[in-house]
């Protein structure tokens, strides 16, 4: 999004992660935030949410500075979910927003429950990753890729259990496992082809990416559609996925879906690996439907902004 509609990324990092800490780091944030507003004076002030509260202050400020740059509202998933959905007054900052966007159709269906209409939502999809391959997969590896961020939504437990039922796979958890409320079970006691690689660079991930033979993505929670999907898209990797709706919508034929439990995933892997090169040729394809689909839904937006510009301009 950024190489497309130009603007400059800021990420202003937080200043602690505990309990007791995080109040202290959100108002320096904010301070940051506003200071870089202030300083660059943009025509328009694209924010990410959650956390929800930060379109009520972005709105404050933009109201008592007088200044008229546009706001859009990038909304993540889990902004209409709990307990970013439960911020007071959460559909009012939305609507006085320039464009609010939401990133799948199953989303753009939950924003109407809180009051949020049409008028200003964009349903611009996650475009497939822009993935340079640098090396490829060994025809007779049987090495599957698991990003995993270990939140409360991702099934670990059923991916044990399916390491354990398929002993001639070899299955690469990334992210940082001591996250997990059942950490734990990492120190000891795990099957031999489960391999954890904790925390990695985007090169490594990138390498792993295009060595692996399949890409594994599971969720728990309808209306996650899994970056690792969009990474494995955009690699033409063969998918194995949480059998939701919206992942079925999103991904269809290109992927092979199963139940979060450790029997179905490791049958599903299994026929997977037996069809990589089907599903790695779907996988391709619908990397160039999906493609032209996102620049479609991108210029509609970018059309948007551009109207509003000249009316501003005008007035």
């Amino acid at each position: 999004m950024q190489d497309y509609f130009g603007y400059e990324l800021i990420y202003v990092p937080p200043t602690g992660s505990s309990i007791y800490t995080k109040p202290f780091s959100y108002i320096s944030q904010w301070i940051k935030t506003l200071e870089h507003i202030k300083r660059s004076d943009p025509d328009v002030v694209w924010i990410q949410t959650p956390p929800t509260f930060l379109p009520h202050i972005l709105l404050s400020y933009r109201f008592y500075s007088r200044r008229k740059f546009r706001i859009v509202f990038d909304c993540h998933n889990s902004t209409f979910y709990e307990p970013w959905v439960r911020i007071p007054g959460l559909s009012w900052a939305l609507r006085r927003g320039d464009a609010v966007l939401v990133h799948n159709s199953e989303i753009a269906r939950t924003t109407r429950h809180i009051g949020l209409g049409d008028e200003r939502l964009v349903l611009l999809e996650t475009r497939p990753a822009q993935v340079n391959l640098l090396e490829s997969a060994n025809h007779s590896s049987r090495e599957v890729l698991v990003p995993c961020s270990f939140k409360s939504d991702e099934p670990v437990e059923a991916i044990i259990d399916a390491a354990k039922l398929s002993p001639d796979i070899t299955y690469i958890l990334t992210g940082n496992y001591r996250r997990y409320s059942q950490a734990w079970r990492f120190e000891e006691g795990l099957p031999p082809n489960l391999k954890l690689t904790s925390y990695i660079s985007t090169a490594e991930f990138n390498r792993l990416l295009s060595t692996c033979s399949v890409v594994l993505g599971l969720t728990t929670r309808e209306g996650v559609q899994l970056s690792v999907a969009n990474e494995a898209v955009g690699a033409g990797k063969p998918m194995v996925l949480s059998d939701t709706k919206i992942l079925r919508d999103l991904f269809g034929e290109a992927a092979l879906f199963c139940n979060n439990t450790g029997v179905s995933i490791a049958q599903a892997l299994q026929e997977a690996l037996s069809a990589r090169s089907l599903l790695a040729n779907r996988s391709v394809q619908l990397r160039s439907v999906r493609e032209v689909r996102w620049t479609a839904q991108a210029n509609a937006l970018k059309l948007s902004l551009d109207v509003l510009d000249r009316k501003s301009k005008e007035c």
